[in-house]
């Protein structure tokens, strides 16, 4: 993730772009903060995968990780948490 330079090379790189780096770069750069240059946004995300892969490793080994997109409104993303919390804790 730290260098771009000739990348996407295949259409499977270009989608994981948008997905992982380009909606986040786009909406904190949106923020309007001096120090969010898409460099800094992108070194910030970066560091936040490199640090919570572990967490998410270890937790999707042992069947309690759900990835849930956070795109799209504000309560359909709540609603989806609370379906899978409901059927965890029934």
């Amino acid at each position: 993730m730290n260098n771009f330079l000739g990348y996407p090379r295949e259409v499977t790189q270009g989608e994981r772009f948008e997905q992982e780096i380009q909606s986040p770069v786009l909406r904190l750069m949106g923020r309007g903060r001096s120090d969010d240059t898409v460099e800094t946004i992108k070194n910030r995300l970066h560091t936040f995968v490199e640090s919570i892969k572990p967490v998410v490793d270890h937790y999707g080994k042992k069947g309690k990780l759900v990835k849930i997109t956070a795109e799209g409104s504000v309560d359909g993303i709540f609603a989806e948490v609370c379906q899978h919390l409901n059927e965890r804790v029934k």
